[in-house]
Formats: C-alpha cells, sequence, structure tokens
C-alpha cells in the first residue's frame, strides 16, 4: 500500500483498519459525529466548544476486521485512546499550519505502521496508542475528566462499568440510608451519571419493581448529603439530562437557597446545579433557573458566574439573562482582571460574540458596566498591540 498524502484524521484510521468515535471535551465531554469532524479539518465549522483558544478532542479507536466488526469487541485491550489538543485562529476554526503539521506527523505514524505490518509486527497498534505521549499536539487530561470519559468510553463500547457501579447503584437507591458516602468512589458516581438509562434490579424500600437510575437520582435529590452532589455535578454536565431530573434538581436549589446559611456552600452548591443542569433538554428551565440564581446572593459568586458563562452559554443568548449576569459580573470582588477574563472566554465560543456586543450597546447598562466595556476593549487593544 503507497500513501502519497494524508488528508484527515478519517483518513488515517481507515487505512489502519479501525473505526473510530471522536469526542470534543474541552468544556464538557460531547461526542463529535464524523462528518463535523470532517468539517471542522477542512475549516468549514468552527470548534464547538473551544477552550483557552483550543479545541480539545479524545479519539477511541479500535481494530475491525475485513466483515467491518469490531475485532474482540468485549476486550478493552482492543480500545486505544489519543487526547488531542490543537491551536484554533481567531473564529475558533483550525489553525491551518497547525492541522496540516498534525497530519504530517500522523503521515509518519502511518508509514512507521505499514513499514512494521509488512514485516508482520502484530504490536504496532499499541506503538500507535502512544503515538501522542511525543507528539506535541498530545496532551493528558485531569484525573476527573479521565474518569468521566473512562466512564463514557465504556457505555459506547458497551463494555461493562467499573466494579464502582454497582455500590454507587446501591448508595442512590438507599441501601445506606444515603450515608456513608464518602466511601462512594467518582469512578462509580461517573458510571452511574453515564448510565441513567440503565434499571437497578432489586428495587426500594418504596417498590419492589426495577426502577432506572435516573429515578433513583431523582428520589434521592431531596435528601441527598451536598458534598456528593457537588461530585456528580462534574459527572452529569457530560450527559443529557431530562426536563424531569432536571427539575428535580432546580428544586432542590431552591431548597438550599431559603434553608442554606453558609454563602459558600450555597455558592458552591449553585454552582454544581448550574453545571449538572447544562445539557438540560429542557428549552427553557434553565435560563429560568439562571435567572432565580443570579437575583439571588449566591448569583455573586465567582464560581457560579463562570459556571454559567464555561457551560450554560447557550441561556446567554437570551438578553434578559445576559444583561443581568454582566451587571452582576461587573459587582464582584475580583475586578476588571476577572470581568475581562471571564468575557474573552465567551466571546471566543461561535454564537456568542453578537449577542455580547448587542448586550455592550443596551440602553439600560448602569454606568459601571459601561465602565467595564471601556476598560475591556482598552484590554484588547493592549493586547493587540503586543502581538
Amino acid at each position: 500500500m503507497e500513501i502519497n498524502k494524508l488528508n484527515s484524521i478519517q483518513q488515517f484510521f481507515t487505512l489502519i483498519g479501525c473505526d473510530f468515535q471522536c469526542y470534543d471535551i474541552g468544556r464538557n465531554i460531547r461526542p463529535l459525529d464524523k462528518q463535523k469532524l470532517a468539517e471542522f479539518e477542512q475549516t468549514q465549522l468552527p470548534c464547538p466548544t473551544p477552550f483557552l483558544q483550543h479545541t480539545w478532542l479524545a479519539i477511541l479507536f479500535w481494530p475491525v476486521n475485513s466483515a467491518g466488526n469490531t475485532d474482540n469487541q468485549h476486550s478493552p485491550a482492543a480500545h486505544f485512546v489519543w487526547f488531542i489538543k490543537l491551536p484554533l485562529d481567531e473564529q475558533a476554526r483550525l489553525n491551518l499550519a497547525a492541522r496540516d503539521d498534525f497530519l504530517k506527523r500522523l503521515y509518519d505514524a502511518l508509514n512507521q505502521y505499514l513499514l512494521a505490518i509488512k514485516n508482520s509486527d502484530k504490536s504496532q497498534l499499541h506503538t500507535l496508542e502512544s503515538a501522542m505521549k511525543d507528539n506535541p499536539y498530545g496532551f493528558q487530561p485531569k484525573q476527573e475528566q479521565m474518569t468521566n470519559f473512562h466512564a463514557l468510553a465504556q457505555k459506547h463500547l458497551r463494555l461493562p462499568p467499573s466494579h464502582y457501579y454497582e455500590p454507587a447503584q446501591a448508595w442512590f437507591a438507599g441501601d445506606n440510608q444515603f450515608s456513608y458516602w464518602e466511601e462512594l468512589g467518582f469512578q462509580g458516581l461517573a458510571d452511574f451519571a453515564t448510565r441513567l438509562d440503565e434499571s437497578y434490579p432489586q428495587g426500594t424500600a418504596e417498590s419492589t419493581a426495577p426502577l432506572s437510575n435516573e429515578q433513583l437520582l431523582i428520589d434521592t435529590l431531596a435528601q441527598m448529603p451536598v458534598p456528593p452532589f457537588l461530585a456528580l455535578s462534574h459527572c452529569l454536565e457530560n450527559h443529557p439530562i431530562s426536563a424531569t431530573l432536571s427539575q428535580a434538581i432546580y428544586q432542590r436549589a431552591e431548597y438550599e437557597l431559603t434553608h442554606n446559611t453558609d454563602p459558600q456552600s450555597l455558592a458552591s452548591f449553585c454552582a454544581a446545579a448550574i453545571r449538572a443542569t447544562s445539557q438540560s433538554q429542557s428549552a427553557h428551565q434553565p435560563a429560568r433557573f439562571i435567572l432565580q440564581i443570579l437575583e439571588s446572593p449566591a448569583g455573586r459568586d465567582i464560581e457560579v458566574l463562570a459556571a454559567v458563562s464555561g457551560r450554560c452559554w447557550q441561556s446567554l443568548k437570551q438578553y434578559e439573562v445576559l444583561i443581568l449576569w454582566l451587571e452582576v459580573l461587573v459587582k464582584t470582588e475580583h475586578g476588571q482582571g476577572a470581568f475581562n477574563a471571564i468575557l474573552a472566554d465567551l466571546m471566543f465560543i461561535p454564537g456568542m460574540r453578537e449577542p455580547v456586543l448587542q448586550a455592550f450597546r443596551s440602553p439600560e447598562r448602569s454606568g459601571q458596566l459601561s465602565q467595564a466595556i471601556g476598560a475591556f476593549f482598552s484590554s484588547l487593544k493592549q493586547t493587540e498591540g503586543h502581538l
């Protein structure tokens, strides 16, 4: 087989006889279909969720046989993963120079692989898996992100969850009256959040019939201790959740707003609730909930404000939410620096620049917000002057 040029990631995996699934893991973990990946590679589409002016991808790949079936489908050893970070241009599209350099490196790896196959070296798929370790575009995700990705990948490949999953299920079913939460493994929470559609066959004290994991969670939320919910929110943010589950989370948050007298604990819970419902399938609930939070003392916390823009930016396309968020952001104790950094990050997300600029021009904006906006644009000019 002679290869003169490599044009895409998909072509690479076709040539080595592998299928693959790509995930965008910049802000949370979302599957990226092959057509959108191809369009992104050709700079026809911007990165949907850029972070720090890069796209952050996880590519899970596995060998297929001549019939198109996965070899050793139920063996974790048959699957490999790359974590790739690629720079973006000012429009959040793939940097062309980086794209070409990355494809060249893939081309070199492909040639080494084909040479090894010619020499009957069967270990080369494992060698390809480690190709990103010495690659400037490879990176190692944080442990929390790795844990969530592992849970999602196991589910996608129809592989069993970790051994932490069943104890987590039992805990949510109330087997220990929701005590001993310190013993819950984070991997178990990630597996549970990934498998909300699965059932707990043993039933609960209230019902002997099997209940879905989602229903177990809904039934637990009212009495769930705060610490495990904070951990669970970092798992739920990676999955679309139903309007019913979203509503249950909002109801618990409303309880915290009226009963939690610790400002820091309350702010942490509200930020967690925002993250947990960031992929809610409800069209209107998230925006209404965010408005409620922003109108409360907890809304002034920088963690809450960053959770809104970093996870629920779609809700900020609504003028009422955006203008209130800006007014609260400008009043935080973190000052102009935090305002500039959070705004710059938000405006880099495709589709957010125009709504923000329209809010900047609003005649309803306060004098303090107007001054902060002016300072924000001044900082951008200074930055551009040093480039």
